[in-house]
């Protein structure tokens, strides 16, 4: 009973803590996902205005010159169904969200995905016979991992799901009798929080396979469901979108050159920096209990593979944040407790090696791999945000209405991705796709300079073209936009129809 008392506090303090801090930090994942979410109280339709046009902008815009985009249409063809990925996870939320807003539901989501990883590992590590002292310490320095204390801080991405899915699943896998029906159910709720995951629960059962020296007939069966389910998935949203996706289009581009250039791509992508920082983190927190654990090496280095070769900008390798660790982060902490088990017999010796693993972990910047200047206690960062952006959510909220009175109730927009979560109740587009069918326009202001030259977007290192914004601003002219009187919300213009 004190420890189910113990979650519910510690949920409801990180509730707290990522309600407030959420409210000016969100980008356009989160938004998309609270569309989704705002949409299933009058639908089941998986809508969002905000998603498709990303999609849109992923195969039409980024990375296209001035000229190619304002001679594009600039309309979104995907209307209804986000078919980018399959996300029926999200159906589970549905009954919530016809009794809490939908930023409680995302802060309350957010915190119980997190706090569920800390949950499992201290339960698995007692279930692997550690003590309470190193059960705490293994947990503790769990919470240190970027994974976690950055990834606490990122976009509501419904890929997170698969964190306490995925514990689920290894904790009905890894058991004397196998509860199949259980086992199952888990591995269902996994794979419908992204198609590609599939490959990732068949990722963990061939390292139980491995690591236990056994072959069940029954999880072969179920590893090759999960393949076919993740392969055939994609497929059909490639088919589907007609677009490539990013990590296929690398796969593409690596393979299209001969087994040579392969080999020179890959081996390039295994030496550069960030997959170096990517492999020394990993190894300096969890990753060396990973090692000793008994047969665990191998599985190790397999569930960081597609991390280590794949490199489609440099997110899969230190955006700890990103959903692109999500896959490899629960079977990490799986493979650690393994490893630290083993010195079971020596009590002593497993309290000084997570000790000492630990005192590393506060010191090591994960972005650079080097040594901080001063320690990066994980409890004491949650604690000082938790009091920093509670004390500026009244000035985030007042921006936030102000900026809904400008854009005016029911009204559509197209505009730049940091304030898309502000107006997620909104028909938003990514700026600047349906500049000519919305109601609103919003784009930074520069008080300093005069005429169109006050207004501009931001690139997120994504257009690389700086005419692109006075091409679209001569397209807003003609479509009727009133460039002269722009309503002015801090540092943001608010640019209507006259």
């Amino acid at each position: 009973m004190k420890k189910l008392v113990i979650i519910i506090i510690s949920w409801v303090l990180l509730f707290y803590t990522l309600y407030f801090y959420q409210i000016n930090t969100q980008l356009a994942d989160t938004t998309f996902t609270a569309q989704i979410l705002e949409n299933f109280r009058h639908s089941p339709v998986m809508n969002t205005t905000m998603g498709n046009s990303i999609v849109e902008s992923m195969d039409q815009i980024w990375g296209k010159s001035a000229q190619d985009v304002c001679n594009l249409p600039l309309t979104t063809r995907f209307t209804t169904l986000p078919w980018f990925h399959y996300y029926f996870a999200l159906y589970l939320l549905m009954p919530f969200t016809w009794i809490m807003s939908i930023p409680t539901l995302i802060a309350i989501v957010q915190a119980g995905i997190y706090l569920s990883v800390l949950v499992f590992t201290y339960y698995y590590a007692r279930q692997k016979n550690l003590n309470w002292v190193s059960s705490t310490l293994i947990t503790i320095l769990v919470s240190q991992h970027p994974l976690w204390i950055e990834g606490i801080y990122g976009q509501f991405y419904i890929n997170r799901l698969f964190l306490p899915f995925s514990a689920l699943f290894i904790w009905f896998l890894d058991n004397k009798k196998i509860n199949y029906s259980a086992l199952g159910l888990a591995g269902l709720l996994a794979i419908s929080t992204n198609e590609i995951y599939g490959i990732a629960l068949a990722t963990i059962i061939v390292s139980y396979f491995w690591i236990y020296k056994v072959i069940n007939r029954k999880l072969c069966l179920l590893a090759t469901v999960y393949l076919l389910y993740s392969f055939v998935s994609v497929a059909l949203i490639q088919h589907n979108l007609g677009l490539v996706l990013p990590q296929t289009d690398f796969l593409s581009k690596t393979a299209s050159g001969g087994l040579s250039v392969t080999i020179e791509r890959l081996t390039s992508d295994l030496l550069d920096q960030k997959t170096q920082i990517f492999l020394w983190v990993n190894l300096a927190s969890l990753g060396i209990l990973a090692i000793v654990a008994r047969r665990a090496l191998l599985p190790f280095l397999l569930i960081l593979l597609p991390n280590l070769l794949i490199n489609i900008g440099g997110a899969e390798k230190t955006g700890w944040s990103t959903h692109y660790h999500t896959s490899y982060f629960i079977p990490l902490i799986w493979f650690s407790i393994l490893g630290i088990s083993r010195l079971n017999n020596h009590k002593r010796l497993q309290t000084i090696s997570l000790v000492v693993l630990i005192s590393l972990s506060v010191w090591i910047n994960p972005y650079t791999g080097k040594f901080r200047q001063t320690p990066h206690f994980s409890l004491y960062d949650l604690y000082q945000k938790s009091h920093d952006y509670h004390t500026l959510s009244p000035i985030y909220l007042n921006f936030r209405n102000r900026l809904e009175e400008a854009v005016g109730s029911g009204q559509s927009v197209s505009l730049l991705e940091p304030l898309s979560y502000h107006l997620y109740t909104h028909e938003t587009y990514y700026y600047p796709h349906n500049i000519e069918g919305v109601d609103n326009v919003i784009l930074r202001y520069d008080k300093s300079k005069i005429g169109d030259a006050r207004f501009s977007s931001i690139s997120y290192g994504r257009q690389f073209d700086p005419a692109m914004d006075a091409c679209i601003l001569s397209r807003m002219q003609t479509q009727g936009y009133d460039l002269e009187n722009p309503l002015i919300v801090d540092d943001w213009a608010v640019i209507k129809r006259k």
